[in-house]
């Protein structure tokens, strides 16, 4: 039995106009305050929670639930009639909160009747944009299998003819002798933009050999962007589509009760780190 976790980035940067009364906080601070506390948000006209579940070192384990119906038959006394009670569907998740080089990131398990991982944590940081005071805005990326983008060029059987490649700004947590990440990051210093799109395009094909394209590349693929390309024969990539997701074997804890014990004791696993 395996725990499925998707991997994303979160990017966080300045409101242009905070409150009067955000008070001062670093990065890191901000985003361990957000995911220290329970709060409700919805999601698709429903109403999903998030509570804190404990803490790993400096990580955060929490949950994601909403509540369902869960259906059973009564005794033969009582003629094996249908019944239903109210129940609860929940899915871990995992921030590391720090501004180290592997920093902000979070995994959140696929579960059942949950809903897709992407679209339940943008309605989460939708919420905290919009109702937890702070100087600052959070974004979620996915982080992506490294390498899936140019095995796509290679396989796509014609050249790519169209690529875009929309940058979020970047934090300044990872390292980064990359030159795609120091353009973003003086284009948002003279521009103010909250976004970055790049977008290249030739109908005879593009040549995507140089170093500039695999920097933008490698900097989108770490959870801080997201590509789009097309090849001249219609193949089309996208990297919502390549998310990186960790398998965590749980089957001897769940055997014994335990998952909770074992997701808080091997975080880093989670996180995709061992």
């Amino acid at each position: 039995m395996s725990a499925n976790f998707s991997l994303f980035r979160l990017s966080v940067f300045f409101k242009e106009h905070p409150s009067l009364f955000a008070e001062s906080e670093t990065k890191e601070g901000f985003l361990a305050r957000v995911f220290s506390q329970d709060f409700k948000f919805m999601h698709r006209n429903t109403e999903y929670y998030y509570v804190k579940a404990g803490n790993s070192g400096n990580n955060i384990v929490g949950r994601i639930g909403r509540e369902a119906t869960f259906e059973y038959h009564v005794s033969p006394i009582e003629r094996l009639q249908k019944a239903s009670m109210p129940a609860w569907r929940a899915a871990t998740t995992v921030l590391d909160p720090s501004d180290g080089v592997d920093g902000h990131k979070f995994a959140i398990e696929a579960a059942p009747g949950m809903g897709r991982e992407a679209a339940v944590l943008a309605s989460l940081v939708g919420y905290v944009n919009q109702f937890i005071d702070s100087l600052y805005l959070l974004e979620a990326n996915p982080i992506v299998r490294k390498g899936d983008f140019f095995q796509f060029v290679r396989e796509a059987g014609a050249p790519i003819s169209y690529l875009s490649i929309a940058f979020t700004p970047p934090n300044g947590i990872w390292s980064s002798e990359n030159s795609a990440k120091e353009e973003v990051r003086e284009v948002v210093n003279k521009t103010r933009a909250s976004k970055v799109v790049t977008i290249l395009s030739n109908k005879n094909g593009l040549d995507l050999s140089s170093d500039g394209i695999k920097d933008a590349v490698d900097y989108a693929e770490s959870g801080s962007g997201n590509i789009r390309a097309r090849a001249i024969n219609g193949r089309a990539f996208s990297s919502s589509n390549s998310q990186e997701v960790v398998s965590v074997d749980v089957e001897s804890a769940a055997s014994q009760g335990e998952v909770h014990d074992f997701i808080l004791n091997n975080t880093e696993e989670v996180l995709g780190r061992k």
